[in-house]
């Protein structure tokens, strides 16, 4: 198992910048913690279990997400949802549709200098 305290601290970390980036009310903070609290737990585990067999750990830690981001699409509302996956999307570097749709890549030839 992996150590109560760190798991906690994780998911409340994740809590408390989705309570401030989305303007969650006390009723989705408390709902969107024990979701956290679940996904790091489950997520910590797996890197416990799995850290031999990275293909297994990294099923396990897609399912978890897939699971999450489920979790909260019943909690948040739908405008709450919609600029969480934005954001969500942001950080992990998933290109938004304009660049998917062919516009040059800055420093490529045909792209800006």
């Amino acid at each position: 198992m992996p150590p109560a305290d760190k798991v906690e601290a994780r998911a409340k970390a994740l809590t408390d910048n989705m309570r401030q980036a989305l303007g969650l009310t006390p009723q989705q903070v408390i709902k969107v913690n024990q979701i956290n609290l679940n996904s790091v737990r489950g997520v910590e585990t797996a890197r416990l279990r799995y850290r031999t067999n990275l293909r297994k750990l990294n099923g396990v830690v897609e399912d978890i997400g897939s699971a999450r981001m489920s979790a909260l699409k019943d909690v948040l509302s739908a405008d709450q949802f919609t600029r969480y996956q934005r954001k969500r999307e942001e950080k992990m570097g998933v290109p938004n549709t304009s660049a998917a749709q062919g516009n040059p890549v800055p420093g490529l030839p045909g792209g800006e200098q």
